[in-house]
């Protein structure tokens, strides 16, 4: 009840700061302020979701909507400065995913990799030839649409289970999709049907991985990782340092983190050294990444009004990927040895990946003209409301897991 009291108060100060007309409309203190009052309401909020037996990325969904410009516009953020910590939230939450990745015995098993690659494949065609035939959208918006998505959700597999199996599954079939992404763009580009520099995009999507091995490596060489404190204020220091790097050059923080996450977790005494170190705080900044990127979009008008073609190709991916992602593995599991129980239901298409290609900057919408990007948009919001809350949900009450890690509470 304190904390309840606490955030109670901490937004009726927000709530008046932001119609304050001496305040700044680019103010960098705001950004620390918005993002405080976030974490402090999704922390109260996802109690509640506990005792509803909800998953806690309610708490983190309803708390960037409240606090952002869908609800009560908290502060006014400098765009630079909001961008930024978006970037460095995303650069952890792929970071400390790849640290927590255990390498199960899944990842050099031939058949499951050949089945998660079919069905990521497969997927994306009928998606592509759906939008065209059923959504009457044109080639290049259905190719696109179609590549985008096959992209699962590591992220939100990971912060939701620890299961290695299923976040293998995720990262494979991201690999994959990012594959059928790189040579859609390209192709469409060398077509001359995108409004931008497709090929630089491209370049960009495996750039970005490339930057966080490399950082890895740079901290695996400076024998930065062996103490616990040490590596605790290497680790925030050369983050801090890429963030703005992938600011400037507009790279993937989440690809970057995965990237650094998964090279170090390849070292078993890394890896366990920094497992317990960060491990309890996983999902705290994959969900804090997608409360700060809620919060920065008017959802009525971003959704409103649909755009044509949004219900058809929402129904599309739904019947698609439950058919693939749902009902496949029930047939498919008995037959791989060492993989079972794989939770389909969290294998999300898009997830973190298309939050930061689509809503945070990653430059995707600037090749395409208004209305594309502004389906594009549309499709994203929904997918992580339709997945990422409503499957979830179904999944905790079918499965019951236990909650192992889940982000820290406030204690009140």
């Amino acid at each position: 009840m304190r904390t309840l009291a606490v955030c109670v108060i901490l937004l009726a100060l927000a709530s008046f700061s932001a119609s304050d007309p001496r305040v700044d409309d680019s103010s960098r203190i705001d950004v620390v302020w918005v993002t405080g009052t976030v974490m402090l309401l999704a922390l109260t909020v996802q109690r509640v979701c506990l005792r509803l037996g909800l998953p806690v990325l309610w708490g983190w969904v309803s708390a960037g909507l409240i606090v952002g410009i869908t609800g009560l516009g908290v502060g006014n953020p400098s765009p630079q400065m909001q961008e930024l910590v978006l970037r460095f939230c995303g650069l952890w939450a792929g970071l400390l995913v790849g640290i927590g990745f255990g390498w199960p015995s899944s990842v050099t098993d031939g058949r499951f990799l050949g089945i998660v690659t079919l069905s990521t494949v497969v997927g994306a065609t009928i998606v592509t030839f759906g939008c065209v035939l059923i959504a009457g959208q044109d080639w290049t918006t259905s190719l696109l649409l179609g590549a985008i998505s096959a992209l699962w959700g590591p992220l939100v597999v990971s912060s939701l289970w620890r299961d290695d199996v299923s976040t293998s599954a995720a990262l494979t079939g991201t690999l994959v999709a990012t594959v059928l992404l790189t040579w859609v763009v390209g192709w469409l580009h060398e077509s001359g049907r995108l409004l931008g520099d497709g090929l630089a995009f491209a370049a960009r999507l495996w750039i970005s991985p490339a930057f966080g091995i490399a950082i890895a490596w740079l901290l695996q060489a400076a024998r930065a990782l062996k103490r616990r404190s040490v590596a605790l204020v290497a680790l925030v220091s050369i983050t801090s340092v890429a963030a703005v790097t992938v600011q400037h050059y507009n790279l993937l923080g989440v690809a970057v983190g995965l990237g650094a996450g998964l090279t170090l977790s390849f070292r078993p005494e890394v890896q366990r050294t920094l497992d317990r170190l960060f491990g309890g705080s996983r999902p705290l900044a994959t969900f804090l990444f997608v409360a700060l990127a809620l919060s920065r979009l008017d959802l009525a008008e971003v959704l409103m009004p649909p755009t044509p073609g949004l219900l058809e190709i929402v129904l599309l991916q739904l019947i698609v990927l439950f058919c693939l992602r749902g009902l496949g593995p029930v047939l498919w599991q008995p037959h791989i040895t060492g993989v079972s129980g794989v939770n389909s239901w969290l294998l999300l298409p898009k997830g973190i990946l298309g939050i930061e290609l689509v809503l945070v900057g990653g430059g995707l919408l600037s090749l395409l003209n208004r209305t594309d990007a502004r389906l594009l948009q549309q499709i994203v919001v929904v997918d992580l409301l339709v997945y990422g809350l409503l499957t979830a949900t179904l999944t905790g009450f079918m499965l019951q897991h236990p909650d192992e890690d889940q982000p820290a509470e406030s204690s009140g």
